[in-house]
């Protein structure tokens, strides 16, 4: 989820009316306009290369945290197309598991936020970009039971 939170907030970031002029190699261009680049070209592409042109920022690939980020990318991946990623044998629901619960998988997630946060700070203040920052603090409160909460139970 961290992960497309990060496309979604790339999309909506790239104006109205631009165009990125792609250069390959043999010298011949694309140029993609904001539809093709939000549904076909990769996240990890358009933060890297679209984003940093498109709002005159810092490429986000010289963050210390990048390398975490494409491996959160790795993560998505691997989760959306896990029948591939570990050996047959391991039932699905341990596949997953294993995946999740690997202990560098924290840092992979906070570097989603990270990206956020560096973009957001890198953006003019009145950009249409706003983040509410410990604006609303979310207090527990103790119940008896569930069932003082009025819902029935579920045979």
């Amino acid at each position: 989820m961290a992960f497309t939170a990060v496309e979604c907030l790339a999309n909506e970031l790239i104006p109205q009316d631009f165009v990125f002029h792609q250069k390959f190699k043999d010298g011949t261009f694309k140029h993609w306009e904001r539809k093709e680049i939000e549904r076909w070209m990769p996240t990890i592409d358009k933060i890297a290369l679209v984003i940093p042109i498109a709002l005159k920022i810092a490429n986000p690939t010289t963050y210390n945290f990048w390398p975490k980020f494409t491996k959160l990318k790795d993560l998505r991946n691997d989760i959306i197309h896990f029948r591939s990623v570990l050996p047959i044998e391991v039932k699905e629901n341990e596949r997953i598991f294993s995946l999740l619960l690997n202990e560098s998988v924290f840092g992979k997630i906070k570097s989603a936020s990270e990206l956020i946060n560096k973009i957001h700070g890198e953006l003019s203040p009145n950009h249409l970009m706003p983040i509410l920052r410990d604006t609303e603090s979310i207090n527990p409160i103790e119940i008896p039971t569930w069932d003082s909460l009025g819902g029935r139970k579920i045979d």
